[in-house]
């Protein structure tokens, strides 16, 4: 009985002893790993015109049915999507 005990915490201490090893490794490639938000570049757009050329302008695009926002065709998220993305300057 002894015996078969030994042998079980032998095989349990290879098992940790494999399991150590792979946390190891994935601590490895977490420490040189690059995040997503870190590769995605942020950009404005500046439009020079007021509001209302700009809504006349992208009034056929918020029209058409050809765009979705998160698989879904609704005007809001649309919108809030183009306003993180755009910056209005009015004036000359």
């Amino acid at each position: 009985m002894a015996q078969d005990l030994k042998n079980e915490c032998v095989q349990l201490e290879k098992g940790l002893h494999g399991v150590v090893k792979q946390c190891n490794n994935l601590n490895r490639l977490l420490e040189h790993a690059v995040w997503e938000e870190d590769m995605v570049v942020e950009e404005t757009i500046l439009f020079n015109g007021n509001l209302d050329e700009f809504l006349e302008l992208i009034a056929p695009l918020i029209r058409s049915r050809k765009w979705t926002v998160n698989d879904r065709h609704e005007v809001k998220p649309f919108l809030r999507s183009l306003d993180s993305i755009f910056h209005i300057r009015n004036g000359k």
